[in-house]
């Protein structure tokens, strides 16, 4: 996978407002974009922040089923995501196979394309010495269903994450996969 630099980074923080306030005024970023629950994001509060070619998403949490809450409560605000920008990431599915992490990180871009790989993913990942990624992977396919209103798939997927995690019920991943069976 050819990566050309790095498109942004997201840091967790306990106050994405109170943060882009800091950034904004010491280093001159400007709010670029934002997403919370008015635009269909209800359990976080981002804020885009860009100065020049440098792009930082700050998110906090709006309840317990994010995981940026979990991180801020153990480690305080920090990076969560590191996303790459890369030349064909569609194209190269097979490349992002080899890096099971890179994948799951990132499948919530094209959300047809990303289920794809994601199916691909979760199909091999056990065989591959991935299994511990496997909660991970269901959820993120869970919320590309919800996304898509396939709602048996998303139930499939979200129950699957559940039980994956049935012996850490407080998880991040499986309190989310909960609050999300919930909706649907």
């Amino acid at each position: 996978m050819d990566i050309l630099g790095i498109d942004h980074v997201e840091f967790y923080v306990g106050d994405a407002r109170q943060a882009a306030f800091f950034l904004c005024t010491a280093f001159g970023f400007h709010i670029a974009g934002h997403g919370g629950p008015e635009t269909e994001l209800p359990r976080q509060r981002s804020l885009l922040l860009a100065n020049g070619d440098s792009r930082v998403l700050l998110t906090s949490a709006l309840g317990s089923a994010h995981p940026a809450d979990g991180y801020v409560s153990r480690h305080g605000d920090g990076v969560g995501v590191i996303a790459f920008a890369t030349g064909d990431a569609t194209g190269r599915a097979s490349d992002g196979l080899r890096n099971p992490a890179f994948v799951l990180k990132h499948a919530r871009g094209a959300a047809k394309r990303a289920r794809v790989a994601l199916e691909s993913l979760a199909a091999t990942m056990e065989a591959r010495g991935f299994g511990y990624l496997q909660p991970g992977v269901q959820l993120e396919l869970g919320k590309l269903a919800v996304h898509e209103r396939r709602h048996a798939d998303a139930r499939t997927h979200l129950e699957r994450t559940v039980e994956l995690l049935s012996h850490e019920p407080d998880a991040a991943y499986s309190r989310e996969a909960a609050a999300l069976l919930e909706s649907v």
